[in-house]
């Protein structure tokens, strides 16, 4: 659902285009991000959990504020199309990556 909603940003030539954009954008993060941390802790002993999501949400709001500014440097060199196109072969691959990954340990 994200590949899709980055993917639809790059071509979104409206602003209702771009609205759904971000929903499915949304809906992906909001459905992905509880899986995550529940993943993240899970074979941690009950006695470091508090350590491990601390550590989990610091990782995450790194990510929050430097992933704009880091995407913000190829969508000044490749243009904005270019940029969120990549970017949505990038999440596409490493969510391939991972569900592979995920699959293995089961």
């Amino acid at each position: 659902m994200r590949v899709v909603g980055v993917g639809l940003t790059s071509v979104a030539t409206s602003l209702s285009a771009l609205f759904v954009a971000q929903f499915l954008i949304g809906l992906a993060h909001e459905i992905n991000f509880p899986a995550l941390m529940g993943l993240g802790i899970r074979y941690i002993p009950d006695s470091e959990r508090n350590t491990a999501m601390a550590l989990h949400q610091a990782v995450y709001a790194v990510g929050t504020f430097g992933g704009p500014w880091l995407s913000g440097i190829p969508a000044q060199s490749m243009g904005r199309r270019w940029m969120l196109a990549s970017t949505a072969l990038g999440v596409l691959a490493i969510s391939l990556l991972g569900t592979s990954k995920l699959g293995e340990e089961r």
